[in-house]
């Protein structure tokens, strides 16, 4: 991939960029007396660089190193692309293919080479110079773990990086009147007096395009970030059908009306450079990667993709709120012709299409985005027909007599309930001519569609069958989990290792990675920090605390020692799982804040108030010792 060479000798400098906008100023010259086109791009990129390069200078960025490293690597990225364009190499991209032919060509005016050439810099080059900055920086883990999502921000790359980002994206704000005076008053009189009329308009326009580009840049750098090398190698293909497309938006501006047919039909079948290959790849990397799953359906939907087969494939592998996911960004963002093929799909009432309606309303999707003629109305008719039937269920003596079994069917009716609140309510469905009978209510719980009812609705539980009930039960227990819905911690009891210590071995260790979340299920662990040359100890941690989390989350090393005070046993959860949960049920962030906020209060409380005397803490077991405490 282009951007991911080391830095040169030195480094890169502000000098170093300097010298680049000179010879940036030698080529501008040497193009203008050859009459070359792809001059107008580089007076406009020249332009915006040196914009860049007064905000280097002025202090503008937090991270200097970071910003300046971004600026030269973004013109030795475009040198680069000049030198594929001039050499014809076929590995060239297809945005800059598109404008370097365009313009050789003379088939584009200058306001179209201006947006080409912007177009394949910011929407193809951008995010791998980013990434390639962001690496030599070193803020990507050397294993590419998917747990670096959970480290200071949701790309893993420390916040500040962002916020430098958007500096560069203000600069190109600021630079758009400069631009456009500085490129049109020198190649289209017309077009600057136009311009000049019209500048509250061109600067509106120029601001939309800059926050689309600049969000979908991000995106894209999100994906790369979280990708393995195979996985990134599939997103740049994914990232070239995407600016390539826009290209064909930008080409339909031409004052030729066969051109820009020929771009306006490019534009509206982008799908075209979606092959069943790519469209596959990225599905597998959106059901494998849940870090960054829902940016790669967007740029599916974006791009065109087949909305039935990816539908399909999701719903068939179980991925219900992936299908729901993309079902929504698809009517948003795809192409009209698909949008229309994935409205006429709906309305057709299969069953994919009543799955896939349900977990598009489970997404969050209002019923008012749907067409009129959507089956909308028999999706409601199905989930009152459930409730009716759960609330059948709960009138049988014997199920009312099972407090588990009914704890488990009142929390799905209140479940269907909140669903069907978005759609009006439920519908007025027939209740039963008569009670249920035991017998009937057991098959009607049999084939229930919430996996934790038919669990507990089984009579006869094996040993493996209860102790993942008692598993399930435990973790609904416990301050990290207390949030989530109990089906959703059957998925993650299926996640967890078991782990048993003996008295004095140590669970997690301080200057090092916990490698995942600790839950003690039975005895106790000892949390202590070296202090003037002693352990001082922390806290004593019993039954449902949990260990190990701040440095799962932060991808960092533990900053205190955890041992088994007494035999412990537990339950450990891989940092890469806990992440992939938290971007699969949101609810679980919830139980973790409201848990880290417990400690922090309690950390804060015992700072404010220290103890008389600054010795070790009483041991275990005695009345003044700490139950709970800060332990990372």
């Amino acid at each position: 991939m282009i951007a991911q060479q080391p830095p040169p000798p030195g480094g890169y400098t502000i000098e170093r960029f300097e010298g680049y906008l000179d010879e940036m100023s030698r080529r501008v010259e040497s193009m203008r007396k050859s009459m070359d086109a792809r001059a107008v791009f580089e007076i406009t990129y020249l332009v915006f660089s040196r914009q860049v390069l007064a905000a280097l200078k002025a202090g503008r960025f937090e991270d200097l190193p970071w910003a300046t490293d971004m600026a030269c690597r973004f013109v030795e990225v475009y040198k680069e692309q000049v030198s594929l364009w001039n050499r014809r190499d076929p590995s060239l991209c297809r945005p800059w293919r598109i404008a370097f032919e365009a313009m050789e060509e003379s088939n584009v005016n200058v306001l179209q080479a201006m947006l080409l050439g912007i177009n394949a810099h910011i929407n193809y080059d951008l995010a791998f110079v980013t990434l390639g900055s962001s690496r030599h920086l070193g803020d990507l883990p050397e294993d590419g773990a998917p747990e670096r999502a959970l480290s200071a921000s949701r790309t893993g790359i420390p916040v500040v990086r962002y916020r430098d980002f958007l500096v560069i994206n203000q600069l190109e704000w600021e630079a758009i009147e400069l631009i456009q005076d500085t490129v049109l008053k020198e190649y289209s009189r017309i077009l600057y007096w136009l311009n000049r009329a019209s500048l509250r308009v061109t600067r509106f326009v120029g601001q939309r395009i800059l926050m689309e580009a600049r969000d979908q840049a991000w995106y894209q750098t999100t994906m790369l970030v979280h990708a393995s090398d195979e996985e990134q190698q599939l997103l740049a293909r994914a990232i070239d059908a995407s600016a390539a497309s826009i290209a064909d938006l930008v080409g339909a501006l031409n004052v030729r009306p066969d051109l820009a047919l020929e771009n306006a039909v490019g534009w509206a079948r982008r799908w075209d450079r979606i092959d069943p290959q790519l469209q596959s790849g990225l599905v597998n990397l959106a059901c494998r990667n849940a870090v960054i799953a829902e940016l790669v359906l967007r740029e599916l939907a974006f791009a065109g993709a087949e909305p039935i087969s990816v539908v399909e494939t999701l719903l068939s592998r179980g991925e219900q709120r992936l299908a729901g996911q993309f079902g929504r960004m698809a009517l948003r963002l795809s192409p009209r012709r698909r949008r229309l093929r994935l409205q006429r799909f709906l309305e057709s009432g299969s069953d994919s299409a009543m799955a896939l309606l349900q977990a598009m309303v489970d997404a969050g999707l209002e019923p008012s985005a749907l067409p009129r003629s959507s089956p909308i109305e028999a999706v409601r008719r199905r989930w009152s027909e459930e409730l009716r039937d759960n609330l059948a269920c709960l009138r049988v003596p014997e199920i009312r007599a099972d407090a588990r079994l009914m704890q488990a069917i009142t929390s799905h009716a209140d479940g269907i309930r909140a669903r069907l609140e978005p759609l009006g309510g439920p519908t007025r469905t027939p209740e039963p001519k008569s009670a249920l009978s035991l017998k009937d209510a057991r098959e009607l719980l049999a084939s229930h569609p919430n996996r934790w009812v038919r669990l507990c609705a089984q009579p006869n539980n094996g040993e493996a069958m209860a102790l993942q009930i008692e598993t399930v039960l435990f973790l609904k227990e416990t301050q990290v989990f207390m949030e989530v819905d109990i089906a959703v911690l059957l998925h993650v009891a299926e996640k967890l290792e078991a782990r048993s210590y003996l008295s004095g071995q140590p669970i997690v260790q301080g200057g090092q990675k916990s490698g995942g979340l600790y839950l003690i299920a039975k005895g106790q662990v000892e949390v202590t920090q070296p202090r003037k040359g002693r352990n001082l100890r922390i806290a004593v941690l019993g039954p449902h605390d949990s260990i190990g989390e701040l440095s799962a989350l932060n991808d960092t090393p533990a900053t205190a020692d955890c041992t088994a005070l007494t035999p412990v046993e537990g339950y450990f959860l891989p940092s890469a799982v806990l992440a992939q949960l938290m971007h699969q049920h949101p609810r679980l962030s919830i139980g973790l804040i409201r848990m880290l906020s417990h400690r922090l209060m309690s950390t804060t409380l015992r700072v404010s108030d220290p103890p008389a005397a600054p010795a070790s803490l009483p041991p275990p077991g005695s009345p003044e010792a700490p139950s709970s405490a800060e332990a990372r």
